[in-house]
């Protein structure tokens, strides 16, 4: 399908997606019943997975936990999240940012250089869901005896469960609402277990109402259940003054990783995730997203490789590898990106990281794009992307090129 008919009716400067960036509420992705309890926490394990909104608050309860103060160092990579940073800044920690090479392993010597005595604990980021140079990390930190707290944000909470057991780190922390339907939800892993084994507060039925509206616009909006899109669109079309009462800011009360924010309420620390939300990721059918996002993952990669302009960061994927998005290095980013972005296609970048001296994150910050590969995209959506890519890009000569 053309550009021109994806976006007829669309303002020519207009940079809404046409399609979901992240999963949307979607049956054919869930289980009829909560069969999948055990292998994502609910199970035995509460006293060491915490359930919190967002990912972000996870990472601050284990720098509570740390009890670490006002003036000490955390490191962690130099390319990141500038999400990631937000807990440290509330509670005066200091991110020290160790650089990373080209396929974002962390570089040791780096990492060693900056171990100070005021360094307090060592962050692995487990960027797009790649399990990368994991035993170097490790082995620093064991040696400088520094607790070491992988980001696993990009990371499905099954996965991270199987590392947590096989591994015996301290801390794990992440974000299942970037795996799951859900309107937000993260969490935090403790190897020997928190002293209090759960958020305390609950969301109040505003917040829950809104969650449950916001999943069902964003699955009419797309498409995604068939049976409710006419009536979810015709009721939302009418509501706006209902959605206004309950939502009187979109992101008021609700945690900003929702609406794409980097900011960190410190009054939602110890709220426990929507009920829809935790309903949903009981329900989750992991084993078929799993599938779904590898098989789109190397479908975008088949296709992009034809794009003279495009380089997949990770061009294949191992066994136990469950991809977040697609890393896509373009030359000449900041040009594509705001073409690309302009007709639609919904992918983002880390634009504003703290500056450093590391040479790839600076690069990365333009060049690196982070495109869906999600289990609720459709066939026509991967074609949809490759295609735009290509005719924006533009495609090699591969007679010439061979």
């Amino acid at each position: 399908m053309s550009n021109s008919r994806r976006l007829a009716g669309r303002p020519e400067r207009q940079a809404e997606p046409v399609l979901p960036l992240a999963p949307v509420l979607n049956f054919d992705t869930l289980t009829v019943r909560p069969r999948q309890r055990r292998a994502i926490g609910f199970d035995g394990l509460d006293s060491k997975m915490l359930f919190l909104v967002s990912g972000r608050y996870g990472l601050l309860r284990i720098l509570r936990d740390l009890d670490l103060q006002a003036g000490d160092e955390v490191l962690v990579p130099a390319y990141h999240c500038p999400a990631l940073l937000a807990p440290m800044q509330a509670l005066g920690v200091k991110p020290v940012l160790y650089d990373v090479d080209w396929n974002l392993d962390p570089d040791i010597q780096s990492v060693h250089e900056r171990i100070t005595d005021r360094t307090r604990a060592v962050v692995n980021v487990h960027f797009f869901g790649f399990w990368r140079n994991v035993a170097a990390v490790r082995e620093v930190a064991k040696q400088a005896m520094l607790p070491i707290i992988h980001d696993c944000a990009h990371v499905p909470i099954t996965s991270v469960e199987r590392a947590a057991c096989a591994w015996q780190d301290d801390y794990f922390f992440g974000s299942y609402m970037k795996f799951a339907p859900t309107f937000d939800g993260g969490f935090a892993y403790k190897a020997s277990g928190w002293r209090s084994s759960r958020a305390s507060r609950p969301q109040g039925l505003k917040a829950e109402i809104r969650a449950l509206m916001t999943l069902v616009e964003r699955s009419a909006r797309f498409d995604r259940v068939s049976f409710l899109s006419r009536p979810a669109r015709l009721a939302l079309s009418t509501q706006k003054r209902i959605r206004s009462a309950l939502k009187s800011s979109n992101t008021k009360g609700a945690p900003s990783a929702v609406y794409g924010g980097y900011e960190l309420d410190l009054a939602l620390e110890d709220v426990r995730p929507t009920r829809m939300g935790r309903w949903i990721l009981k329900r989750v059918n992991w084993q078929e997203s799993a599938e779904k996002r590898r098989r789109n993952y190397l479908t975008i990669g088949a296709g992009l490789r034809a794009v003279r302009t495009v380089r997949a960061l990770y061009p294949t994927l191992a066994e136990n590898e469950i991809p977040y998005v697609f890393p896509a290095l373009v030359s000449g980013g900041d040009s594509s990106y705001q073409r690309l972005k302009l007709l639609g296609v919904p992918m983002y970048r880390w634009e504003d990281m703290a500056p450093s001296a590391c040479r790839v994150s600076a690069q990365y910050a333009s060049d690196l794009f982070q495109v869906p590969c999600h289990q609720d995209l459709t066939t026509n959506d991967i074609d949809f992307i490759v295609q735009t890519f290509k005719e924006t890009l533009g495609v090699a000569n591969l007679a010439v090129s061979q």
